[in-house]
């Protein structure tokens, strides 16, 4: 299975975008060219790569300030807008950004926020630090954060609030996910990200209400939008995205050297990049594209939607030293408790359906409740890409013989039972959840699914070698060598005890032996 190109240059463009890169080539120059948007005007880029959306730019009169818009507009903060401005005389520059902010005030029909009853700044801050929130955004984090605009002078707390509920309709192709937020807990995040202290929303400040602009104005700032073709990277009502791409050789694309309209920040070695490029694509004709295949697909995409700030891979990534302790859990699960999984082999490990449903954020794929971070949920577009990119890396290539060694068949459902049970087993029930019944002891992964999610050929090559997957692992070697340690059952047959354990999980009814007749605290009420 292979990651189309042109879902794969999107994704490792916006990969670029997140790093300096290394050193020039017309290779990373090329999808730089696409992720920065330069591709929208002036064609080219990755084979049939999509074009990037911008944020949703209507109704911004309800959540967002002028002031903060005009200023925005003048000079972009943080993100990969351009500045569109800066090729016009000083005289002229702040009217048009005026006009068309004029214009952008009237998309749109308005908005009614539903008003949420209590806001606790407190727990806000509680649940930003726990559920993932800090993982990109730590402002100690020197080099590692991503940082947050001027929330309080940009906008309210009921739009801000709807935004976190709602990331994916106002970004849909940003690379921030949407946490599953109920409605309180998104105004308390909100009311903290805000320094809103009381409890009433009521008091909180509302957006303020923009000046009114009349109809001449309003004409100009869209005369303004059009001009500045901003509908390349917005959808825009009423203005077509379609246009006809500006030869490359145009003085007015030399973005490079900031002589466009569009003036992009960028380092001296995105710059370089952008121009070789540039120059290599002039010698070999507009129809001459490159793709770039010296970035390794799966690693781009990670850190192009930061799963690396959560995730591990093959030893890089994960928590960084100022995020991880704010990475919490059950502790007596050790670091396995508190922090996020390893993805390395995950393609391998995981089946691509549950990947999928995992990064959609489908009901019950939470198998780990004691992580108090929470997984996000990514758009289904950029679940699909991540499931097949992960599946492309770990499976076996073409031509290339699998492990030959396949899970036992066994159809001995009662030898499955003993083995996972607590009865001349190996326990399995002591430490891990069987579907609603929780383990004997600490509350490890859920075993009564995993058939639905995982593949048996890595739960065969797992349990052979636990550390071999992830080293300080608390999961003990039950068939170390090889050898089984439980002898009386099927024979000490190592390949056929695991193959009955997975035979139980996938077809077994009932419970694994061991589990108590009643939970503690339940009791009968018997009416008399």
């Amino acid at each position: 299975m292979h990651l189309p190109d042109a879902l794969k240059s999107r994704f490792i463009a916006l990969f670029l975008l997140s790093v300096t890169p290394s050193g020039a080539g017309a290779d990373t120059g090329e999808v730089l060219f696409t992720g920065l948007g330069c591709a929208n005007c002036h064609g080219g880029g990755s084979p049939g790569a999509p074009r990037r959306s911008g944020p949703d730019l209507t109704n911004l009169p309800s959540r967002v300030n002028h002031d903060w818009l005009l200023d925005f507009l003048a000079k972009p903060e943080h993100g990969r807008m351009p500045a569109m401005f800066d090729h016009l005389p000083e005289a002229e520059r702040t009217g048009a950004i005026r006009d068309v902010a004029a214009w952008l005030g009237t998309l749109g029909e308005g908005m009614r926020f539903k008003p949420e009853r209590h806001a606790n700044a407190e727990r806000g801050s509680a649940l930003y630090h726990e559920i993932g929130c800090i993982a990109c955004h730590a402002p100690d984090d020197a080099g590692h954060a991503v940082p947050l605009p001027d929330l309080r002078r940009k906008t309210s707390l009921y739009a801000l609030t709807d935004f976190l509920r709602n990331t994916h309709h106002y970004r849909p192709d940003a690379r921030m996910p949407q946490f599953p937020l109920a409605p309180d807990e998104a105004i308390d995040i909100a009311a903290h990200l805000l320094d809103f202290q009381a409890s009433d929303p009521g008091e909180a400040p509302l957006v303020t209400a923009w000046p009114k602009a009349d109809a001449e104005t309003v004409g100009r700032g869209r005369q303004r939008v059009e001009k500045l073709e901003c509908s390349a990277c917005h959808s825009l009502p009423g203005i077509s995205r379609e246009r006809e791409p500006v030869p490359i050789n145009d003085p007015a694309a030399g973005c490079p050297a900031h002589k466009g309209p569009a003036r992009y920040t960028l380092t001296e070695p995105q710059r370089e990049t952008l121009a070789d490029y540039l120059a290599t694509r002039q010698r070999k004709g507009n129809d001459r594209f490159f793709v770039a295949s010296d970035v390794p697909a799966v690693d781009a995409l990670m850190t192009s939607l930061r799963c690396d700030a959560c995730h591990s891979r093959g030893g890089n990534g994960g928590p960084s030293p100022g995020t991880r302790p704010y990475f919490i859990g059950d502790e007596a699960l050790g670091d396995a408790g508190r922090i996020p999984p390893p993805l390395t082999d995950v393609g391998e490990k995981l089946r691509g359906k549950w990947i999928r449903a995992v990064l959609s954020g489908e009901e019950g794929t939470r198998v780990r409740p004691y992580l108090r971070t929470r997984m996000p949920v990514y758009p289904a577009v950029h679940a699909a890409v991540l499931a097949e990119a992960f599946e492309a890396a770990d499976l076996p290539r073409e031509g290339v013989d699998p492990d030959p060694v396949q899970i036992a068949a066994v159809e001995d459902l009662e030898a499955g039972r003993r083995l996972l049970g607590a009865h001349g087993g190996v326990n399995c029930i002591s430490c891990h959840r069987w579907g609603e019944r929780p383990s004997l002891g600490i509350q490890g992964p859920d075993l009564s699914n995993l058939d639905q999610r995982m593949s048996p050929t890595w739960f065969r090559r797992y349990l052979l070698d636990p550390a071999g997957y992830l080293p300080g692992t608390l999961m003990p070697p039950f068939w170390p060598g090889g050898q089984a340690t439980v002898t009386d059952i099927l024979a000490g047959d190592t390949e056929k005890q695991i193959g009955a354990i997975w035979t139980f999980i996938r077809d077994g009814k009932g419970l694994p032996e061991g589990f108590p007749d009643h939970i503690p605290g339940q009791f009968e009420l018997i009416p008399t």
